[in-house]
């Protein structure tokens, strides 16, 4: 909407400059292209492309401004997850991720509150093969999923992807090397 708006007001300003200033508006029209093509490029970067391998995967947000769109369980028959047990199911789907994007894959809120887990895990930008989730159950009573049961939700985020600079000592902090724990409990 805002790049929109700054290219409604760069081709108005434009009009109205061209006959009295040629080089600014020369400056105008080469920020109109370049407002276009980052316009362009972005629309086409925040495009997922999925392949439906089971029609019935499809995959939803409860509401349009969710983050996570739900993944659905590609089972056959029922499955049950015995206690402290964990199952890797497919989910149907194919994704293709926007350059500079990755997928993560969380758990569902409702079954997470029952001790169903689904396994964070990462979809690297570069895989094309159907998405897995790993589901754990941690409750002392067995867990049932059921054929397109929703179980996962998958989250596209931008991924920075620094350079790799080995070193053999690192920039001194307050709290340096004090991991786990180090901060106290209360």
């Amino acid at each position: 909407m805002l790049t929109s708006l700054c290219l409604a007001y760069v081709a108005n300003r434009y009009r109205q400059v061209k006959e009295h200033d040629e080089v600014f508006a020369d400056l105008l029209e080469s920020i109109a292209a370049i407002a276009k093509e980052t316009y362009r490029d972005f629309k086409e970067q925040s495009e997922l492309k999925i392949v439906l391998i089971d029609k019935n995967c499809e995959p939803v947000r409860a509401y349009p401004t969710d983050s996570g769109l739900d993944l659905k369980a590609r089972l056959d028959h029922e499955v049950v997850l015995q206690p402290y047990e964990c199952l890797t199911v497919p989910v149907g789907i194919a994704i293709e991720l926007p350059p500079g994007y990755e997928g993560q894959i969380r758990p569902r809120s409702g079954w997470s509150k029952a001790g169903l887990l689904a396994v964070y895990g990462t979809v690297d930008n570069g895989y094309r093969g159907e998405l897995m989730v790993t589901l754990c159950n941690v409750v002392k009573t067995p867990h049932v999923i059921r054929p397109y049961d929703r179980i996962a939700q998958l989250v596209v985020a931008p991924v920075h992807i620094p350079k790799l600079v080995y070193v053999t000592t690192l920039s001194e902090t307050e709290r340096g090397s004090h991991g786990f724990g180090s901060t106290g409990v209360s």
